[in-house]
């Protein structure tokens, strides 16, 4: 038997209302038997966005592309699947179900969202979400009446596992960590060694990221910390960060590489960094479990899915090798915390000579003195 996992799919932007069946060229993708992936939306019209967040939402069409790609089951536990409100993720779960696509990670209450998928009579999936960091924040935990996530805490993986009986294992999947930094928090380095210690998990399938990070490794089973982007094309957005789907386009939209708050309608593009990403093939057999990596990127303009290939791929293990080397150095810490204040400056940067593109530099000036007051 063999399975596919995925790292984040947004089924919006540049992909509404095209057709999905030829955009992945990755034959391992095709010969599965179950692929599962994190769909980082909700699905409808935006009725109810929340203006406070960056959101993501893809109508209806989404549906059908999702069974074009033939997914079995999707895990919603991410900072998204709330982007169109309480009832946005009551109806994405509904829709769903009558399409017969599988679900986990987040439900119309807390024991909804708690069930696991089961890929066979022997290993099922649990998707949780963190939530209350600096860097993960208005993220909708479920509770006893209240749709949304499961929350990713200890506390609740254990509860959890209750389920998964002697001689039966569960596959982790975390939407977790922090965007657009290729390291993991230390705490979350912590969290995957104690998991992974447990027989009741087989492994930790981690998102978020928007890109590729490396593997923490414990009694021969692993952590894949983030597996980045795997569908992501590029969308429009407007005014403070919403994505948005403009009936008319000028040929002077503003450009950018980054994430961030826009003065107009704005064309935002991924960096290569955000296109790379790993697709996870498991094979079960004779009750083992065979794991394997294979790099993949989206193309810039056309969002198509290839595997990487000659020096790209070479320079692709490298760097996963040297990142998964870096978590198991004693001042992992220190060295984290440095990394992503670094990675803010240069985020900071970028977003900074956008605004001056955009705005030029008088107003700039103006718009961090207001920010600064």
């Amino acid at each position: 038997m063999k399975v596919v996992f995925s790292g984040d799919i947004f089924l919006g932007g540049d992909l509404t209302d095209k057709p999905t069946e030829d955009i992945i060229q990755v034959p391992e993708f095709h010969d599965a038997d179950v692929r599962l992936i994190n769909l980082e939306h909700p699905i409808g019209e935006a009725q109810e966005v929340d203006k406070k967040k960056s959101t993501l939402y893809a109508g209806l069409h989404s549906l059908d592309q999702l069974k074009q790609l033939k997914i079995d089951a999707v895990g919603l536990a991410n900072n998204h699947i709330q982007d169109l409100g309480i009832k946005g993720i009551n109806n994405t779960i509904d829709l769903l179900a009558e399409n017969e696509i599988g679900v986990f990670g987040a439900g119309n209450n807390i024991d909804q969202a708690s069930k696991p998928y089961w890929i066979n009579d022997k290993y099922a999936v649990l998707g949780y979400c963190d939530y209350g960091q600096d860097y993960l924040k208005q993220v909708q935990v479920a509770d006893a009446c209240t749709p949304g996530v499961v929350p990713l805490r200890y506390e609740q993986i254990l509860k959890d596992l209750k389920c998964i009986k002697k001689g039966k294992q569960a596959i982790l999947f975390f939407h977790w960590g922090r965007e657009h930094v290729s390291l993991p928090p230390h705490k979350d380095i912590v969290l995957a060694k104690k998991l992974l210690k447990d027989g009741r998990i087989a492994a930790i399938v981690g998102m978020h990221a928007h890109r590729i990070q490396g593997t923490v490794t414990v009694k021969g089973k692993k952590a894949y910390m983030c597996l980045g982007n795997f569908i992501f094309p590029n969308f429009y957005m407007e005014p403070p960060v919403q994505i948005c789907y403009p009936n008319k386009i000028s040929n002077n939209i503003p450009v950018t590489r980054q994430y961030h708050k826009v003065f107009g309608l704005t064309y935002k593009k991924w960096k290569r960094v955000n296109r790379e990403s790993i697709l996870l093939q498991l094979q079960i057999s004779d009750d083992r479990l065979n794991w394997k990596e294979i790099p993949v990127f989206q193309k810039d303009e056309d969002p198509k899915i290839y595997k990487l290939k000659g020096l790209c791929l070479m320079k692709f293990r490298l760097k996963q090798l040297t990142l998964s080397a870096l978590y198991n150095l004693p001042m992992y810490r220190l060295l984290y915390a440095l990394n992503a204040r670094i990675s803010v400056l240069i985020w900071n940067a970028g977003v900074l000579l956008f605004r001056i593109k955009a705005k030029g530099m008088l107003k700039t000036i103006r718009f961090v003195i207001n920010k600064i007051k």
